[in-house]
């Protein structure tokens, strides 16, 4: 009796873990499907802090590390002047919680910001997030490399009964919607 019950306290323990792993990643999926649809739709890529207005496009390659964030221009006008020139970042911040992922908008006429905004949950724990962009630039021969955009997200969850931390690894490649070749 004492196994049985050793047993069934490990698979009650087992499916909490499971259960708990599942909440975590599904906010996580949550924040990268977003994170990806509006990159997808952006332009002029550009890894690292924000330099100029719009974003220069930059190519951030495995080889160099890659960047910690990544800002673009959105192809929507966020802030109502009529012009698609608003730019958002996505950024890997850290606080009294851990790490998380990041959003700021800059709006293109005023420059007047929005956030950074927190997406993800504060039991997610970003470690580390990287991106690493390629055919952004454009060479002196033209261009005829679509953008792609390969993102690189480490992580820790607390779940279970005892919040065990339990690491997770999510790497996702996103390409440019927009036709870019001249």
């Amino acid at each position: 009796m004492t196994i049985s019950i050793g047993a069934l306290v490990q698979s009650l323990d087992a499916n909490r873990k499971t259960q708990s792993l599942e909440t975590v990643l599904n906010n996580l999926n949550v924040v990268l499907d977003t994170m990806t649809k509006n990159i997808a739709v952006g332009t002029h890529y550009e890894c690292g802090t924000l330099t100029t207005m719009p974003p220069k496009p930059q190519d951030c390659i495995i080889e160099a590390g890659g960047g910690k964030e990544i800002s673009f221009l959105f192809n929507e006008d966020l802030d109502g002047d009529g012009l698609a020139n608003d730019v958002i970042t996505y950024t890997h911040e850290t606080d009294h919680f851990g790490g998380y992922i990041s959003r700021t908008i800059t709006f293109g006429q005023s420059l007047k910001t929005e956030g950074p905004v927190r997406m993800t949950a504060p039991d997610v724990n970003i470690t580390q997030m990287q991106f690493y962009v390629t055919g952004s630039e454009t060479d002196a021969n033209g261009d005829y490399v679509q953008p792609k955009v390969q993102i690189f997200v480490k992580g820790t969850a607390p779940v279970g009964p005892r919040n065990q931390p339990t690491e997770f690894k999510v790497q996702t490649l996103v390409s440019q919607r927009i036709p870019d070749f001249q």
